[in-house]
């Protein structure tokens, strides 16, 4: 407790002190800032007056290096003449005139001449006086230049002197220039001397005296109070202003220099110190501190106001702090550790475990009593802990009494380290519950799949018989069936048909359970699948009296990627059931196509006019063995498995299926499903018509009807409008769909298309012989048809559109070979009988060693053998063939729906699969697809 109290006062002292620490660092950063901002302005200021002094320093050089130039030119001009000359020379010279020698007065005779140009002279005039000094006989002489003839002039000799230094100090001569105070040592006189012959030291030293210093080192830009001297080699005074030797020590600065000097601790001045020339002279200027102070005043009076109102700023800024965080944090912390307090008692009685766990020592910072009993008992307990590059873990610990426990760790910071933050639960009873339900999903998975291999086993046994039955009535033609026995002929086709329906019903929602039903995408055109929909129920339809048409647009026409067959198992389903729910009146499937960014939105609708759906019965209309119940229709509606199944495919292929209905007012169903364009022609290709542009006449008793059919031949070419009172031409043509669709008096639907003729008397026009009959109740039909007519001078037969497929099949296939291997007599009798009828001559075999012993394997067209023998089946007996290099065209048959999806028959070799029960038509069309492409 005394350690929780001394933390607690910590933690109330530590941000006080903080708050200090902040406050202070804020203060002086700010006077570091401003001291920095002073800084700079007075390094501006230093560097300003830096310019100027190098300026004043640079003009005096200049000036002193220029006198130095003349006095060692003048001084190169000296010689030494041949003995007498220099007297003659001495006369005859004068100031405007030619450049001649002049005598340097050296006592009574001239030693040495000097060679002046009027240019020199006028130099001297300009620049100051000449001087000749001659140390050894302690004379100095000034040229005078005034007059017409230079002169020299006799001056006291005692500066003279000052040379006996020069030329007794080593290499004293040597130096080309020395300068020195005046003759008489006037302040603001410095004489500039050269040595005539630097090698004799008995040689006078020829010498240019300045005056009027004080303009040479003070220009008008100096800032004012500045201190300057002018210092010769000797650091003798020479021009000096201010006292600057006085006020400061001038010695210690005998190099180029410029900063800050003065006695004592704090400098006095801004000193610059700089030579000039090669005689030794050194010009210094010196400006007061005080003047950089009194310039930097507003600066400086600006930067303590600024630090005075931040400071002010600071202060009652921390004081708000102080109020408005300190305080009520202090308030908080007492309410967080009351609230700790309280968690760690709440963690204590907690039904899980909770445990904070170090990542790398995996040292135990907090745990519970639960928790320390998964740490005491669990072995593998730091395996459980996240290890590096990992956020969490989630593992499942097994106790050695029995119980399963749920460990949740994740990774979070805990005293400047990585920690672990472990959760733990008892899930021994979920895992019961879990194992119970995985058992149970087990027994139910085992259960269905058993439901679908018995539902496979029972539709394969069921199909083999069925496959014989159907085989068997497609074979008997009309004139076989005795007289009176049709009817119950088509009762036999019509519970063969309802049997195998049901059967596929039962493994279809099988095999969609099972997820094993597979969506196979191939080409096909929409339009084709409506129209085979009408034909395969446009009898059932007849026998009840009902109107079946069809109504597209002619988007239908495109071809598209699907799975046509599904499709066609939906509509049949769907056009099933208004057939059978409809007393009287019609059944209409009306088929739209519009463009989609994904391909073609189709939308198919089956439209009856029957005694609707109860309201009550639509939520359950697409559950499994539902049927509507309340109605006379609903008693005998079959295994109620079509519309579910149409559902689930529908889902399948990404579409849904909608029904509106109303009771008494019939039902409306739309499926509709997006495909995309296909690139390829459908397997099956249909001829499309190409009409010549001439006027076609529809005549009909329905309006929609006759729309639907004007708008199709117009796509194909024709000129096709509504008949109405205005009398046809001659030669237009003219169609006639009031038998189409079948009515209700039982009779087959019929369109009669007819070429029309002007009337001897001048009457309206009537038909000629020119008349063509379609079955085919399709707009398809209808316009081969009148392509046909168009191009035909004479009649058309009836049933125009529809070739006779027995008739062209028979001479298709004549004179072709094939063989049948299956040991089901039923099948190689049906099958037999099938191919013959075809056209084919049909050898048996019993097994598949005995159709491989055969010689003439190669001479037959096709090879069609049941998957399913006993002994070599026929996968094997197909991969056999193509192994012996025949080349011809292998079916297998089965009686297995699933063995297409598989694909295994196309891994054998096998060109197509037959499933049983399959039609005439179908076996045809598929021997058709696979012929040789020469035979087409």
């Amino acid at each position: 407790m005394q350690r929780q109290n001394l933390s607690k006062r910590d933690f109330v002292r530590t941000p006080e002190a903080l708050l200090l620490f902040f406050v202070l660092a804020l203060l002086l950063g700010m006077i570091i800032g401003l001291g920095g901002y002073v800084y700079v302005s007075a390094s501006r200021t230093l560097s300003e007056y830096r310019r100027h002094l190098n300026a004043a320093a640079y003009q005096a050089q200049l000036y002193f290096d220029q006198r130095e130039v003349l006095i060692r030119a003048l001084a190169a001009t000296s010689f030494q003449p041949p003995s007498g000359q220099a007297s003659r020379a001495g006369g005859g010279f004068g100031v405007d005139g030619p450049a001649v020698p002049l005598p340097v007065a050296d006592g009574e005779k001239a030693s040495r001449m000097l060679f002046l140009t009027p240019r020199y002279l006028d130099a001297i005039r300009r620049v100051g006086t000449l001087v000749y000094a001659q140390p050894s006989f302690s004379m100095v002489a000034r040229l005078a230049v005034d007059g017409k003839r230079p002169s020299w002039h006799l001056a006291s000799g005692d500066d003279a002197r000052g040379f006996l230094r020069v030329n007794d100090a080593p290499q004293g001569r040597m130096a080309p220039v020395v300068w020195l105070g005046g003759i008489s040592r006037k302040a603001d006189t410095l004489i500039a001397y050269s040595p005539l012959d630097r090698r004799d030291a008995h040689s006078g030293w020829l010498g240019l005296e300045l005056h009027d210093l004080q303009n040479v080192l003070a220009p008008d830009f100096l800032p004012p109070g500045t201190l300057y001297g002018l210092y010769d080699r000797e650091g003798l005074v020479v021009v000096e202003r201010g006292g600057l030797s006085h006020a400061m020590s001038t010695d210690r600065f005998a190099a180029d220099y410029y900063g800050f000097a003065g006695e004592g601790w704090l400098p006095r001045y801004v000193l610059l110190s700089k030579s000039i020339g090669v005689g030794g002279l050194r010009v210094k200027y010196a400006l007061p501190v005080a003047r950089l102070l009194r310039d930097e005043a507003p600066v400086i009076g600006r930067a303590v106001g600024l630090v005075s109102v931040f400071a002010l700023g600071v202060l009652l800024f921390a004081r708000q702090i102080r109020r408005r965080v300190l305080a009520p944090m202090r308030r908080q912390y007492r309410e967080l550790s009351e609230s700790l307090t309280l968690n760690q008692t709440i963690l204590a009685m907690a039904p899980i475990g909770l445990a904070l766990v170090d990542n790398e020592r995996h040292a135990v910072h907090l745990a519970n009593a639960f928790a320390r009993s998964w740490l005491a008992e669990d072995a593998q307990w730091r395996d459980r802990i996240p290890g590096p590059g990992e956020a969490d873990r989630r593992t499942e610990a097994s106790l050695p009494d029995g119980r399963v426990l749920h460990v949740d760790a994740v990774v979070l910071e805990y005293q400047g380290r990585r920690a672990a933050l472990c959760l733990i639960r008892d899930v021994s009873a979920r895992k019961r519950i879990e194992d119970n339900l995985a058992r149970s999903h087990r027994l139910a998975e085992e259960a269905n799949q058993a439901k679908t291999r018995f539902l496979a086993m029972l539709s394969h046994e069921i199909r083999t018989p069925l496959h014989g039955i159907t085989g068997t009535l497609e074979l008997f033609e009309p004139s076989d069936i005795p007289p009176g026995k049709q009817p119950y002929f088509e009762a036999l086709a019509h519970s063969v048909k309802t049997l195998l329906r049901i059967v596929n019903d039962a493994l279809d929602l099988s095999q969609i359970e099972a997820g094993r039903i597979h969506i196979e995408s191939r080409a096909f055109g929409p339009a084709d699948l409506v129209d085979e929909v009408v034909a395969a129920y446009e009898a059932a339809a007849r026998v009840k009296g009902l109107h079946l048409y069809a109504l597209m647009n002619v988007e239908m026409e495109r071809v598209l990627l699907g799975d046509s067959l599904r499709l066609r198992q939906i509509l049949g389903n769907l056009v099933s059931n208004a057939i059978k729910f409809t007393a009287s009146g019609h059944v209409i499937i009306r088929a739209q196509a519009r463009p989609d960014e994904r391909g073609m939105a189709l939308r198919f609708q089956v439209v009856d006019s029957g005694v609707g759906i109860d309201p009550d019965d639509l939520p359950y209309l697409f559950e499994p063995y539902f049927s509507p119940g309340k109605n006379e229709q609903g008693k005998a509606a079959g295994t109620g498995l079509g519309l579910t199944i149409s559902r689930m495919l529908a889902e399948l292929m990404g579409g849904g299926l909608q029904v509106v209905s109303e009771p008494g007012l019939g039902t409306s169903m739309a499926l509709d499903v997006t495909l995309p364009l296909a690139e390829t022609a459908p397997e099956v290709p249909r001829r499309i018509p190409v009409l010549d542009p001439q006027r076609v006449w529809v005549a009909g008793a329905a309006p929609e009807i006759v729309g639907n059919v004007c708008q199709w031949l117009r796509h194909w070419g024709a000129w096709a409008v509504p008949e109405d009172d205005r009398p046809p031409k001659a030669g237009d043509l003219r169609v006639c769909l009031n038998q189409y669709p079948g009515t209700a008096s039982g009779r087959r639907a019929r369109v009669r298309i007819e070429r029309v003729r002007t009337d001897v008397d001048g009457g309206r026009a009537g038909a000629d012989a020119s008349v063509a009959w379609v079955a085919d109740p399709s707009v398809r039909a209808i316009g081969l048809a009148i392509e046909a007519l168009q191009g035909t001078p004479g009649p058309v037969a009836a049933g125009a559109g529809v070739p006779a497929a027995d008739a062209r099949a028979s001479v298709r296939f004549q004179g072709r070979k094939a063989l049948l291997v299956d040991d089901h007599p039923v099948n190689l009798l049906v099958l037999g009988n099938q191919l013959r009828r075809l056209g084919y001559e049909v050898a048996q075999e019993r097994s598949a060693e005995a159709a491989l012993r055969r010689d003439d394997l190669d001479s037959f067209a096709a090879i069609l053998t049941d998957v399913r023998m006993s002994g070599m089946d026929g996968y094997a007996l197909s991969r056999a063939l193509r192994g012996r290099g025949y080349d011809g065209v292998v079916f297998g048959v089965t009686a297995d729906p699933l063995a297409r999806s598989q694909r295994r028959w196309a891994a054998a070799g096998m060109d197509d699969l037959l499933v049983k029960p399959f039609s005439f038509s179908v076996l045809e069309d598929r021997l058709d697809a696979h012929a040789p492409s020469g035979d087409m």
